[in-house]
């Protein structure tokens, strides 16, 4: 992590997991002087599901900001579809909720 942000990282995508979240890295790196974006993806295409719908991101990097539009399948229409938004600024080596 300290090599990442000494590479100056803003945004870090993982996967993996079968579940989709969003948030930074502050508080567990408390240390590192500076603050990435940690964006996990679902999946898209897995039968091995952890209780949440089949999804995957889109994300819309303009400048400082990130919009991260997570699209879940929706079984009943048999497409994927918009299902959250998240949206984030960075202002002063930080990421806030929000644009």
């Amino acid at each position: 992590m300290q090599a990442f942000a000494d590479c100056g990282v803003d945004l870090l995508l993982a996967g993996h997991l079968h579940l989709g979240s969003t948030g930074d890295t502050a508080a567990r790196y408390q240390s590192l002087g500076r603050v990435a974006l940690v964006v996990q993806a679902g999946t898209a295409t897995s039968t091995r599901g952890r209780g949440e719908a089949n999804s995957f991101n889109v994300l819309r990097i303009e400048g400082p900001r990130v919009s991260v539009e997570r699209w879940a399948w929706y079984e009943t229409a048999a497409t994927f579809k918009p299902a959250m938004s998240e949206a984030f600024v960075q202002e002063n080596g930080a990421w806030r909720r929000g644009m």
